[in-house]
């Protein structure tokens, strides 16, 4: 009986038994899958632990910022475990880093969006007349029992000269000068304080008896000379005791 001939496959330096076309089976699958028994297949090169991480992360970065992955966090957040979890996380030195910047962030967001707030308030019309009829009643009121009291006079006036025509003529005067009062012990008790001007100063002399030892009611007038005096004395009382010159 003479011997089966075993056809080998057509591609040189390959001793495996034709299968189809005249190829073995893996040259038939380059053939048939690339047209060329001889292709080379080039394989891309294993990525490192790192360049894996980077892509996981891409990857669920992605689906984070996706309708479903924002579901998703918006029902762990609000279950138990995610509160717990939320909670503990806090706790620790990077969470509590990160709460601050978060927080520091809202603040002011918060403050600058109060500020256009305040400002919108304070430009309209019915808030300005209620801050300028609580001036004028507050000083109404000061400069009445400042005037009463020194003066014997029912109607503000000013201690000096008399002037009483206009309430805008007139102002509370610091009796021994402004700075210097600071240093008095029973005002330094009430918590006054130099800095205090303008309606923070009418509230503060109301709520501890308007204090007459150590404030008056004095026109502009002789407000300003008696401030711009070495004596502290006014040049309507200079003039009276003869000591001007």
């Amino acid at each position: 009986m003479p011997n089966k001939i075993i056809k080998k496959c057509s591609v040189k330096e390959c001793d495996k038994k034709s299968s189809k076309n005249g190829f073995c089976l893996h040259h038939n699958y380059k053939n048939k899958r690339y047209g060329d028994p001889n292709h080379i297949i080039i394989r891309p090169i294993a990525k490192t632990k790192a360049e894996l991480r980077e892509v996981q992360r891409k990857a669920e970065e992605k689906y984070r910022q996706s309708e479903k992955g924002k579901t998703t966090k918006r029902k762990y957040n609000s279950s138990s475990a995610g509160k717990q979890r939320q909670a503990k996380y806090e706790q620790t030195v990077k969470g509590k880093s990160i709460r601050k910047k978060v927080q520091k962030k809202h603040d002011d967001k918060r403050k600058d969006t109060r500020k256009v707030t305040d400002k919108v308030r304070r430009d309209k019309p019915e808030y300005k007349k209620k801050i300028h009829d609580e001036r004028i009643s507050l000083r109404t009121n000061v400069l009445g029992y400042l005037s009463k009291y020194h003066s014997k006079s029912e109607i503000p006036c000013c201690r000096c000269c008399g002037e009483n025509g206009h309430l805008e003529f007139l102002s509370v005067d610091h009796i021994s000068g402004k700075k210097k009062m600071d240093f008095e012990p029973e005002l330094i008790e009430l918590g006054y304080s130099s800095k205090k001007e303008g309606v923070p100063l009418l509230k503060w002399l109301i709520e501890n008896k308007y204090q007459p030892k150590y404030f008056q009611s004095l026109c502009h007038n002789c407000n300003q000379s008696k401030g711009h005096s070495k004596d502290n004395i006014c040049a309507h009382m200079r003039k009276l005791s003869g000591d001007e010159k």
